[in-house]
């Protein structure tokens, strides 16, 4: 009877070691296959990704030549052959330089003040492909100042005192900005930018513009809209600006000379702060802060930062009526009437008229 235990205990640890053994080797070889096909398939609809190095997108920058770099990945492996590159919409693809990694160009000549486009193609080894287009503006700068922030904690609301005098006579001298996410190694770079150099459109208005005011009130300007000057605002941390959904609101802080307003007979209350974004001019709440010898005080609201240009209409005088140099009709008439009243009353009462009866 012990010897018969013994023998069914060992052919049960027997076929448990068998078993043992297959469903190793067959659930090593189900994951082997299952991941290689996986991996393996062109079919999982899966492109390289394409990250924009420098310049960033909708940039502007005031470098001639700049550096465009532009990285790309794929758990597949990238196909070098498929990679196109194309600035202003000519093929610079066999003069820069391509790695599985990215893409290295510097243009062989200055670009010329304004917008400039780029394009990258690429595809990975089964052919999954996926494509970027892009804008950065090039710009002259008149003048221009960076400033050091630190930290920007979230959440928190951060008063920044900006260098004064440095920028031109449109003077941004405060900005109070709070962050929703926590912004590390923070500087502000504002340029005095060239309105010629840009290549955006001017803010203009024609006869059935308005000009906001506030409050339900708007008025319409038909003369002139003066452009005092656009500057390019960026935060920076760690060295690349940042996305306009780490801000939670932002408010510019400016002055505005009155030589300015006074050569050019501008409407104070006029006055607005444009933000360029969209392909557009959008106006900001513009708020009048009260004025000094030098300067009349303004505060604006702004969702981010970019190119923003300062305009200021011309102020409408109305002329008032003149009455001086000259009778008026209807008095004259009056006082011819009244002489000739009197002249009858005079010969009636003298006897030299009368009414027969």
């Amino acid at each position: 009877m012990r010897l018969v235990k013994i023998l069914v205990y060992n052919m049960i640890v027997s076929k448990l070691f068998i078993f043992s053994i297959v469903f190793i080797l067959f659930f090593s070889c189900f994951s082997f296959f299952y991941v290689d096909i996986i991996s393996a398939d062109p079919l999982d609809g899966i492109p390289p990704t394409i990250n924009i190095k420098s310049p960033e997108l909708d940039s502007i920058i005031f470098d001639k030549k700049p550096i465009i770099t532009i990285s790309f990945f794929d758990i597949d492996g990238i196909n070098l052959d498929s990679i196109v590159f194309k600035l202003n919409n000519v093929d610079f693809t066999s003069a820069a330089t391509i790695s599985s990694q990215g893409i290295f160009f510097i243009p062989p000549s200055d670009l010329t003040f304004g917008s400039h486009t780029f394009f990258v193609s690429v595809s990975d080894v089964f052919n999954n492909t996926n494509y970027k287009n892009g804008l950065f503006t090039i710009a002259k700068s008149i003048s221009s100042v960076e400033q050091s922030i630190g930290d920007i904690n979230a959440s928190y609301e951060r008063n920044i005192s900006i260098n004064e005098g440095v920028v031109g006579q449109f003077i941004i001298y405060r900005i109070v900005l709070r962050s929703n996410n926590k912004l590390e190694d923070t500087s502000l770079f504002i340029a005095n930018v060239s309105i010629n150099s840009v290549g955006v459109v001017k803010p203009i208005i024609s006869d059935t513009d308005l000009i906001s005011f506030g409050a339900g009130y708007s008025i319409t300007y038909t003369q002139n809209l003066f452009i005092y000057s656009y500057l390019n605002i960026e935060l920076l941390s760690n060295g690349s600006g940042i996305n306009e959904s780490d801000i939670n609101y932002v408010t510019i802080y400016f002055k505005v000379s009155k030589s300015w307003i006074d050569s050019n007979n501008v409407d104070v209350d006029g006055i607005r702060l444009l933000r360029y974004s969209g392909n557009g001019w959008q106006e900001l709440g513009t708020t009048y802060g009260g004025e000094d010898t030098s300067f009349v005080y303004y505060s604006a609201i702004t969702e981010g930062f970019s190119l923003f240009s300062l305009v200021g209409p011309e102020l409408l005088i109305e002329q008032p009526q003149v009455e001086g140099g000259g009778i008026n009709i209807l008095l004259i008439i009056g006082v011819i009437i009244a002489v000739i009243v009197i002249i009858i009353a005079f010969l009636f009462w003298k006897g030299y008229l009368y009414i027969e009866r």
